[in-house]
């Protein structure tokens, strides 16, 4: 099984990363002095990163006709394929 969730990959990027190590032994410190639980760091932490999304540009995508016609094509030789398949 495929783990995504690597604890591993973690401690070796806090042992290694500066920044990264610098951010995580300030999070921890709250959660030492009280300031806050586990939960409200966590908490703060993905309302953080919902703040910076929302406030990113996305940019908009217009396919060009070319790709439009590609992606038909496509389309058509899947469709095409599956149904070759269908009793």
């Amino acid at each position: 099984m495929n783990n995504i969730y690597d604890k591993t990959d973690m401690r070796y990027r806090y042992q290694n990363d500066a920044k990264f190590k610098s951010l995580v032994d300030s999070m921890e410190a709250f959660i030492q002095h009280a300031d806050f639980t586990p939960s409200e760091v966590r908490e703060a932490s993905m309302l953080a990163s919902i703040h910076y999304e929302m406030s990113m540009p996305r940019k908009m995508y217009i396919p060009t006709v070319r790709l439009e016609t590609a992606l038909d094509e496509f389309h058509q030789v899947v469709e095409e394929e599956l149904a070759k398949e269908q009793p």
